[in-house]
């Protein structure tokens, strides 16, 4: 969801119209019907702790970096360790 879109429909009250907001995809009218308070219980609390696990394992995946030095030569795993150690600076 666009960030227009988000703002309008989470601070719409229900039964209102809201709009129009433009979007990528052109102009949009919204009509919030009701609203449904988060609540947190034994059947959502598992769904939320396993999302949030699975988006920290995805940001731990992409910043991972994967180093074979068996199949590096000298000069390479030389040309790595400076690059990691700029990045890191």
């Amino acid at each position: 969801m666009e960030a227009a879109v988000e703002s309008a429909v989470f601070g719409a009250s229900a039964g209102k119209l809201t709009g129009p907001i433009k979007t990528d995809q052109g102009w949009c009218l919204i009509k919030v019907e009701a609203l449904h308070p988060a609540t947190l219980n034994d059947t959502t609390r598992p769904k939320i702790v396993s999302s949030l696990f699975a988006e920290w394992l995805d940001e731990q995946r992409r910043k991972a970096r994967v180093s074979l030095p068996l199949l590096e030569t000298h000069e390479e795993s030389e040309e790595i360790e400076e690059t990691e150690e700029a990045n890191e600076a």
